[in-house]
């Protein structure tokens, strides 16, 4: 499928309501995954369009990839502080090592561990067109294969996501000394689209759509709330992020934002008059003492990626799925949605989530 015809298909399907929207599906599994016996806990960072996931455990790399589970990936040039923070469709993993002065890495099946950028660098995003979003010197970069590293100017600061036409979204300081945030397109160059009423903002996820998760802060820290942008059509705000304490994750296709509010991993799907609480959601249905911390990703699948407290006490990474939302149900018309662009973890960091 093109991307014309790929981009005409979501645009059709961003103007949908979808029906039932408080009404959340009954999950298809809960899986939690760690390194066996391998030390320290695992925190969930990023998720592909497949179902490739990655999670950050002591100083080990972990992708779980589907059918094998949890993979041990080393530490990238034997890095004590490894950051992996988002994979794609090709189980191709990047992040940011303490290697040196700081390095954005990749990993790629066969190859192994290669540097992308090496000034103060991280990499947050990549495609699975291998696009890939970070920070490097001080300003947000993407690199392709074509061009390599490409600045994106002295103003902006991180690149935290990426879609598949390019595009890519995150944090800079427009001339002034808060943050806000931007959106990066290949033709046009890059445009702060600060929400209206904020002080301070930060671009999390981009969809193929070019629409754009966003959180906006007042000048003490506190939360105005969080928006999904949409080209041409203004901001949205999500529901009960007023004031709350808000940490975003990601944003896909078909408009399911994931993130963490009032210190617990939150999903809000599209037409919904509340955030889905992930804790009492996996509670209900998998019983246990689950504690959902963080969600930080999904994709189209209806697959979410975080941090949970399990019911031995520790943390691990997950993968949740929500029943396949390939085929969706609309007032008036089935639609069929294709893949999403490989979700990098939108991130801010080296700080962590």
């Amino acid at each position: 499928m093109t991307l014309a015809v790929r981009t005409a298909i979501l645009s059709a399907l961003s103007c949908a309501t979808p029906v039932l929207a408080d009404i959340p599906p009954t999950p298809q599994s809960f899986v939690v995954f760690h390194l066996t016996g391998g030390s320290g806990d695992a925190v969930g960072r990023g998720l592909s369009s497949n179902g490739f996931a990655v999670a950050n455990q002591g100083t080990k790399v972990v992708r779980y990839a589907p059918g094998f589970g949890a993979q041990d990936l080393g530490s990238p040039f034997n890095s004590n502080e490894p950051g992996p923070w988002g994979v794609n469709s090709a189980g191709s993993v990047v992040g940011h090592s303490n290697f040196g002065s700081g390095v954005a890495y990749r990993y790629d099946e066969g190859v192994g561990y290669s540097v992308v950028a090496s000034n103060n660098a991280a990499a947050y995003a990549i495609s699975d067109s291998g696009v890939i979003g970070g920070i490097d010197g001080n300003q947000a970069f993407v690199w392709t294969a074509a061009a390599g590293v490409q600045h994106l100017g002295a103003s902006t600061r991180q690149a935290l996501a990426v879609n598949e036409s390019g595009q890519a979204a995150g944090f800079g300081l427009n001339g002034i000394s808060q943050s806000t945030a931007f959106l990066y397109s290949p033709a046009i160059g890059v445009q702060y689209i600060p929400p209206p009423g904020t002080a301070m903002s930060e671009a999390d996820g981009i969809n193929d759509l070019g629409q754009v998760l966003i959180g906006g802060f007042n000048n003490n820290g506190t939360t105005v709330g969080a928006f999904i942008y949409s080209p041409g059509g203004g901001f949205a705000q999500l529901p009960g992020t007023a004031g709350a304490p808000l940490q975003l994750g990601d944003l896909n296709n078909l408009g399911w934002a994931v993130g963490r509010l009032n210190s617990r991993g939150v999903l809000w799907l599209p037409g919904a008059s509340s955030p889905l609480s992930l804790t009492s959601y996996v509670q209900t249905y998998f019983g246990g003492s689950y504690q959902v911390d963080t969600a930080v990703a999904v994709n189209d699948l209806g697959q979410i990626v975080g941090t949970v407290f399990d019911t031995a006490g520790r943390q691990s990474a997950y993968i949740l799925t929500i029943p396949s939302p390939g085929t969706l149900v609309f007032v008036g018309f089935t639609a069929f949605a294709p893949r999403r662009r490989s979700l990098a973890r939108s991130r801010s960091a080296p700080k962590g989530f």
